[in-house]
C-alpha cells in the first residue's frame, strides 16, 4: 500500500514493476565519476603535503591580508572547498538519477565510491526541492529498513521525471506539498553549507593555516 503524505512531504514507498536494466552512462557522467575519485585522492594528497611542508611555505611570509604568499596552502583550501561543495556526491551519499535504475524492489546506482543499493519497498522517502539558477532541482532522500541512505539529486540538471520513475510515485502537485518540499530543501542546503565550513575548519587546523 502506497501512503502519500503531501502535507508532510514524505511517504513510504512500495515496489514497482521495473526492468532490471542498467542505463547506459554517457555524456559528462562518466568523466564526472572518475573525476570525483581523482579529486578526492588529489585533495587528500595535497593536504598531507601542505601539512608536511608548513615550515617551507610559512617561510615565504604573509601578504597584506595575512594570507600565505605560497600557492600550496591556498590551493589546498580551493580543493577542499570544491570537495566540500560536492561532498555528498563524492562520499557516495548522493547520486544523479541519471546513473540510477530499478532492479525489482531496489534502486541501484553508480556512485563515486561504489555501486549503491537501496530497497525502495518499505523505505522512508523524503522528497525536496532546491532553487537554482537553472530552475527548480528535485531530489529525494531514501532510508531503507537496513538503514541504508541514498540521495537522488542531480548537481546540475532540473526536473523530477526521472526521480518519479525511480520511486514509482506520481507527479508532485499541490501548493502545500511544494512549500514543504522547498522548506526541506532549505534544511538540506543548510546542512551542506555547515558541512563545508566544518571541513574547511578541519583542514585549516590540520595544515596549520595562519589566522
Amino acid at each position: 500500500m502506497h501512503i502519500d503524505e503531501p502535507v508532510r512531504g514524505r511517504h513510504r514507498a512500495t515496489d514497482v514493476a521495473t526492468s532490471p536494466v542498467a542505463p547506459k552512462i554517457s555524456g559528462w557522467l562518466v568523466p564526472a565519476l572518475w573525476g570525483g575519485r581523482v579529486l578526492v585522492l588529489t585533495t587528500a594528497a595535497v593536504v598531507l603535503v601542505s601539512r608536511a611542508t608548513r615550515e617551507w611555505w610559512m617561510s615565504q611570509g604573509l601578504d597584506a591580508g595575512g594570507y600565505p604568499r605560497s600557492w600550496l596552502p591556498n590551493l589546498t583550501l580551493i580543493l577542499t572547498l570544491v570537495v566540500g561543495l560536492f561532498g555528498q556526491w563524492l562520499c557516495g551519499l548522493a547520486v544523479s538519477p541519471e546513473v540510477a535504475w530499478r532492479e525489482g524492489d531496489e534502486i541501484v546506482a553508480h556512485s563515486v565510491v561504489s555501486r549503491r543499493r537501496v530497497t525502495v519497498a518499505g523505505a522512508l522517502i523524503v522528497q525536496f526541492r532546491i532553487l537554482s539558477r537553472q530552475g527548480t532541482g528535485y531530489g529525494a532522500l531514501l532510508i531503507d529498513r537496513r538503514v541504508r541512505a541514498l540521495v537522488l539529486l542531480d548537481p546540475f540538471a532540473t526536473g523530477d521525471a526521472r526521480v518519479g520513475r525511480l520511486l514509482g510515485s506520481a507527479a508532485r502537485g499541490g501548493f502545500a506539498r511544494a512549500c514543504v518540499e522547498y522548506l526541506v530543501g532549505l534544511v538540506w542546503l543548510a546542512v551542506v553549507i555547515a558541512s563545508v565550513f566544518a571541513l574547511l575548519g578541519l583542514v585549516l587546523w590540520v595544515i596549520g593555516y595562519p589566522g
